[in-house]
C-alpha cells in the first residue's frame, strides 16, 4: 500500500505472468488485485481473505462494516 498522498495517477497495474498462469475468474480475482499497488490491505475484502472466506460470499460481507481511517 502506498503512503497517503502518493500520486498514483500515472500508475497502471498489470501482472502478465500471473494472467498467463491463472484464469481471471471470480475465484481468483481478489488474489490478482491483492498484488496491485492500489489494493488496501485493511479493507473488508482482505479481512475475509485472511479468514479464508471468499470476498464475494455476500452473507459474510454484508455482516461487515466499513472501517474509517483517520
Amino acid at each position: 500500500m502506498q503512503p497517503p498522498g502518493t500520486d498514483m495517477t500515472g500508475i497502471c497495474f498489470r501482472d502478465q505472468l500471473w494472467l498467463n498462469t491463472y484464469p481471471l475468474d471470480r475465484n481468483l480475482i481478489f488474489d490478482y488485485f491483492a498484488l496491485s499497488p492500489f489494493y488496501d490491505w485493511t479493507c473488508n475484502n482482505e479481512q475475509l481473505r485472511m479468514r479464508c472466506i471468499h470476498p464475494l460470499h455476500i452473507s459474510q460481507l454484508s455482516k461487515m462494516t466499513d472501517r474509517i481511517h483517520a
